[in-house]
C-alpha cells in the first residue's frame, strides 16, 4: 500500500498531458526511511524504481490523484496546493485516503 501511495502523491503533480511527456518525482513519506523514484507518463501509466508500475487518473478540479498499481491496489491522494506551474524543484504535501501524509519533488521533465 506505502509503494502505490508514493505513486499517486507523485503522479497528481502533473498538471495536464500537454505540461511534459513525463514527469519525475522523489517522494519521501513522513515516518519512512527512504525515497521512491517515480516516472509519469501522458498516457496514463508509471513506473517505479522498486519495480512496480500501473495506471493513475489525475482530477485537477479535486486536486486529487487515484492510482491502480498492475496488482490492483487503488489508492487516491489530495494535494494541498497544486496552484504552481510544474518544474523541477517544486514540492508539494499530500495526504492519503489512509491518512499517510508526505512530500512530493519533481525531479526531471521531458518535453
Amino acid at each position: 500500500m506505502r509503494k502505490l501511495l508514493t505513486l499517486a502523491a507523485l503522479g497528481a503533480l502533473i498538471a495536464g498531458p500537454a505540461l511534459a511527456d513525463s514527469m519525475t518525482f522523489e517522494f519521501a513519506a513522513e515516518g519512512e526511511d527512504g525515497v521512491l523514484v517515480a516516472t509519469f507518463v501522458d498516457d496514463g501509466t508509471y513506473k517505479a524504481s522498486d519495480d512496480s508500475a500501473g495506471t493513475y487518473v489525475w482530477d485537477l478540479e479535486t486536486a486529487t490523484l487515484c492510482a491502480t498499481s498492475d496488482a490492483g491496489e487503488e489508492t487516491c491522494v489530495t494535494f494541498e496546493d497544486i496552484s504552481q506551474q510544474p518544474v523541477v524543484g517544486l514540492t508539494t504535501p499530500f495526504t492519503a485516503t489512509n491518512g499517510a501524509k508526505g512530500i512530493a519533488t519533481i525531479t526531471a521533465m521531458v518535453p
